[in-house]
């Protein structure tokens, strides 16, 4: 799973190994994943 520095900077977003494909898709999570990964 990946992590979130700051509430503030999704482009903060350090992806794992598994994430990294996702975001090879698109560096900015949508809001819906973003909000389960800062939970």
């Amino acid at each position: 799973m990946g992590i979130y520095l700051g509430h503030e900077a999704p482009c903060r977003y350090r992806p794992s190994s598994k994430d990294r494909e996702f975001l090879g898709i698109s560096q900015k999570p949508p809001p819906a994943v973003a909000g389960r990964l800062h939970r």
